[in-house]
């Protein structure tokens, strides 16, 4: 647009300077002032090239084309100065990378997240994605233990109870039975009526009856079905406890 203004403003000087033909100063003038107008209100937008490059990001994003809007923004952050928009830039990053099951990708999106922006509400959301990315890659144990470093970390989040819920779960499928038991039972206690808690009684059954003590795993079912005659597990309970 600096160029196009240089540009016009040559042609109305030539224009000015051709009596012959006035309609052309008309609009050379006209549009010598359209693109100046433009310019400033340009040069008045905060961070105007984050912005720009944010909404073509989006646009990728809204497409669904979650690779192309990740490498965009993930050079935008990396030259532009950290503000609200970079700082958007970067988690939604993350999202496209998860999007796309590109694991690896996800880590390291995540972690530099955190390192740029330690500050951020979006934290939490950054470091809950860099774990579910740990237990895609089956690193369960790394996982279990990050899940419950985030529900300490972040007490008050409504992530925390899902991370706790995982925290169990990962560690139920790194095969450590009765630590999982242990972890589920808490979050039992802790979040009684969260929406996880028909299946965290479920799996609290289940840690016994793959560390081979069907007795214990027998009681537990009872107390699933009593507790949740509608839930969600109710056949497999069924199946278990014949």
């Amino acid at each position: 647009q600096d160029s196009r203004l240089v540009d016009l403003k040559s042609k109305l000087k030539a224009a000015e300077a051709n009596a012959d033909d006035p309609y052309a100063k008309i609009l050379y003038g006209r549009l010598v002032g359209e693109v100046g107008r433009e310019l400033e209100n340009f040069r008045k937008t905060p961070n105007f090239d984050a912005s720009m490059r944010f909404r073509l990001a989006i646009a990728y994003l809204q497409m669904k084309r979650y690779r192309e809007a990740a490498l965009i923004m993930d050079n935008m952050i990396d030259v532009l100065p950290q503000d609200p928009t970079t700082e958007q830039a970067a988690i939604n990053i993350i999202r496209c990378w998860s999007a796309l099951e590109d694991w690896p990708q996800s880590i390291t999106s995540a972690q530099k997240f955190v390192q740029m922006f330690p500050q951020s509400k979006h934290v939490a959301e950054a470091r809950f994605m860099e774990v579910e990315a740990l237990q895609a890659l089956l690193r369960n144990e790394e996982a279990a233990a990050a899940y419950l470093k985030l529900a300490q970390d972040f007490p008050t989040s409504d992530r925390a109870p899902e991370a706790r819920f995982l925290h169990a779960f990962a560690l139920l499928q790194a095969e450590k039975n009765m630590e999982a038991a242990q972890a589920f039972r808490d979050f039992i206690q802790r979040h009684p009526t969260h929406a996880r808690a028909d299946a965290a009684t479920y799996w609290l059954a289940m840690c016994y009856s793959f560390d081979k003590q069907y007795e214990p795993c027998r009681g537990l079912m009872d107390e699933y079905l009593a507790k949740f005659p509608q839930g969600a597990h109710r056949g497999q309970a069924l199946f278990r406890k014949a």
